[in-house]
């Protein structure tokens, strides 16, 4: 008995074989990547015209299709008259700078003392915002390159560009602009 198995057992393997030799193009191609339709698509085989290639694939066609096609021109399009600008929008003027700080206050924030110098002058002391540094300034000295010490007491300094006196309190008070020089 064990005999005969082992010949029913290479039948199946044999007749597989004798199918893959005389049927090779269809072992090749896998049961799910067999195409529908046709096999082959393109012009019959021997044939040179599109034309041929065409007719095979009529079939193909897609029903729905519109039965005009479009139509592209290819001419250029005629511009008549003067061609339309949009209005810019207006353009709005920008910010106007902020002021400048008041001078009395800045002077204030600087001053760190008064001092009595040779002769009963006397001379202030400022720190530098821009070095760190101190600095002495007295009567007839620049402040902030457009302001020119002109008066100094032990409370107070007054400031003046040319046109306009700024007195200044060192401790507290407001600053108060004293009207215009010369008058």
């Amino acid at each position: 008995m064990r005999a005969l198995a082992v010949p029913l057992f290479l039948a199946p393997v044999a007749v597989a074989l004798l199918v893959g030799w005389l049927a090779p193009r269809a072992a090749d191609a896998p049961a799910s990547a067999t195409p529908r339709g046709p096999e082959r698509i393109g012009p019959p085989d021997g044939a040179a015209d599109p034309s041929a290639a065409l007719e095979d694939l009529a079939g193909y066609i897609v029903e729905d299709a519109p039965a005009d096609p479009v139509q592209v021109s290819q001419a250029e399009p005629v511009l008549t008259g003067e061609p339309v600008v949009a209005p810019a929008p207006p353009l709005e003027p920008p910010p106007p700078p902020p002021p400048p700080p008041d001078v009395g206050l800045v002077f204030r924030k600087q001053v760190t003392g008064v001092l009595g110098e040779p002769g009963g002058r006397l001379a202030v002391m400022l720190v530098d915002a821009t070095s760190g540094g101190a600095r002495r300034m007295r009567v007839g000295d620049r402040f902030e390159g457009r302001w020119t010490l002109i008066s100094l007491t032990r409370d107070a300094a007054v400031l003046s560009d040319g046109a306009r006196l700024r007195r200044i309190p060192f401790f507290g008070g407001p600053v108060t602009s004293e009207g215009v020089s010369g008058e």
